[in-house]
């Protein structure tokens, strides 16, 4: 008897796009149960699925990296074209002014002239200002605020006469919106003093290279009055990463106080005079001639290489020299004057931890009173005494030997005198004097310390 038929006759796939499983109806008891066939049904229609579930998950991979991607890209171009975020006042100002009258600042807007390009520099865009101090001011300065600025500063003098001394600005940056966050002003605090301050922002987190600004300064000094010399009464500089130069000015141009610091720049001069002179920078050397009363050359990380011409007053304390620097060599040369024909008191000093110290003293006043050391932790020590030096000496080294070299120098006061000293491998607390021709010697207390540690010296009479 035929089985009775049942809604089970219905294809179980009928809701599937599986055509081989629809073409399987269920024609009776003998075959598969329902239950069975609606398993092997979703295994051969799984099968067919896969390719395209597989196709929908790659594409939304794909679409999930690019939208990352893209929002990447985005994130980083905002970051490198971003305007960076100033954080800076004007009240860094040293010379500020109470009076906001006497701020004239110079920003993005406002230089007396643009350029694209500029002639002075390979940068794509560039800038000019001036400004005009006056000659007689009690105290004129320069200084940097901030970062992403370096540059340059030059002294000179012009042959013109004139009542203001010339600053001449230039800027130079490769990314016009660079500008728009650096003020250069103008500052005075109402008391003869005046000044100029480059401001830009304080950096925050990495930087793009987009804010870089290259300044060039060149400060102008007027040439005196009725062929007189010309005076400034103090001069100072703070301007790290700068380098800074003074020209030839020695015969033209007096300073009663001159300051000029940096880092990570060189400071070289010329020639300079000037009653109080300090020079200061770090990773960067110091050279030049020097006319001073008291002079202080100090550097780390770099060379000194100076010549000076100390001098000394009638009456007053001892004329000053100090230079010092780490990881770096001295090489000197040192002129002692007086304003009187005979004596002076100097102090000298030149000390390094980690290079040679080369110390000559070409000439001195007669019967002059110096107290001198010359000191290194590794390098050699090389001390020339002048010819007219009477007094005592030393010279120490740890390891190596300490030698005395006698030049055999004429009077200095023609006399005819001649120069006695002991003379031996190790000089130690020795004396060299001018002896009269009855055996007579005047009486000095100066003296000379040179020392080093593992290397030699070499002391010169």
């Amino acid at each position: 008897m035929a089985a009775p038929q049942t809604n089970d006759n219905q294809h179980i796939c009928a809701g599937e796009k599986c055509s081989e499983c629809q073409q399987q109806p269920l024609m009776g008891v003998e075959l598969q149960s329902a239950e069975q066939h609606r398993a092997q049904c979703g295994r051969h229609c799984g099968a067919k699925r896969k390719p395209l579930i597989r196709r929908l998950v790659a594409a939304c991979g794909k679409g999930l990296l690019w939208g990352i991607a893209i929002a990447f890209l985005w994130r980083t171009s905002r970051f490198l074209h971003r305007h960076p975020s100033p954080d800076w006042s004007y009240e860094e100002a040293i010379l500020i002014s109470e009076d906001p009258q006497n701020l004239s600042c110079v920003l993005a807007h406002n230089w007396t002239e643009y350029a694209h390009p500029p002639v002075w520099s390979i940068e794509r865009f560039g800038a000019k200002t001036s400004f005009a101090l006056p000659a007689n001011a009690d105290s004129l300065s320069l200084l940097a605020r901030g970062s992403y600025q370096h540059g340059h500063v030059e002294f000179v003098q012009s042959t013109e006469e004139s009542d203001t001394v010339d600053v001449n600005v230039r800027v130079a940056y490769r990314f016009e919106e660079a500008i728009e966050n650096a003020a250069v002003c103008l500052t005075g605090n109402g008391k003869n003093e005046y000044g100029i301050g480059i401001f830009t922002p304080k950096r925050k987190g990495r930087w793009s290279g987009k804010e870089g600004l290259r300044f060039d300064i060149q400060v102008t000094l007027p040439a005196g009055k009725g062929g007189d010399g010309l005076n400034i009464k103090r001069l100072e500089t703070e301007l790290p990463n700068y380098s800074q130069n003074v020209a030839d000015l020695w015969k033209t141009v007096s300073f009663d106080h001159i300051a000029l610091s940096s880092v990570n720049g060189h400071v070289s001069v010329d020639s300079v005079t000037a009653d109080t002179g300090l020079f200061t920078t770090s990773n960067g050397g110091i050279s030049g001639h020097f006319n001073a009363e008291s002079l202080e050359l100090v550097t780390l990380n770099g060379p000194i290489r100076a010549s000076v011409a100390l001098l000394n007053r009638k009456g007053a304390h001892p004329s000053t020299l100090l230079m010092h620097t780490a990881n770096g060599p001295i090489d000197s040369e040192v002129t002692l004057t007086s304003d009187v024909a005979t004596g002076g008191k100097f102090d000298v000093d030149a000390s390094t931890t980690n290079g040679p110290v080369d110390l000559k003293f070409i000439k001195s006043p007669v019967s002059a009173l110096l107290k001198a050391k010359a000191k290194s932790t590794i390098g050699r020590v090389k001390v020339a005494l002048a010819p007219e030096y009477e007094g005592y000496f030393s010279g120490s080294s740890v390891i190596r030997d300490v030698s005395l070299v006698n030049r055999n120098v004429e009077d200095p006061e023609g006399k005819g005198r001649r120069r006695e000293h002991r003379a031996g491998q190790s000089v130690d607390g020795l004396s060299v004097f001018w002896v009269e021709s009855d055996g007579s010697h005047a009486e000095n207390e100066s003296s000379v310390e040179a020392s080093t540690t593992i290397s030699a010296v070499e002391i010169l009479v």
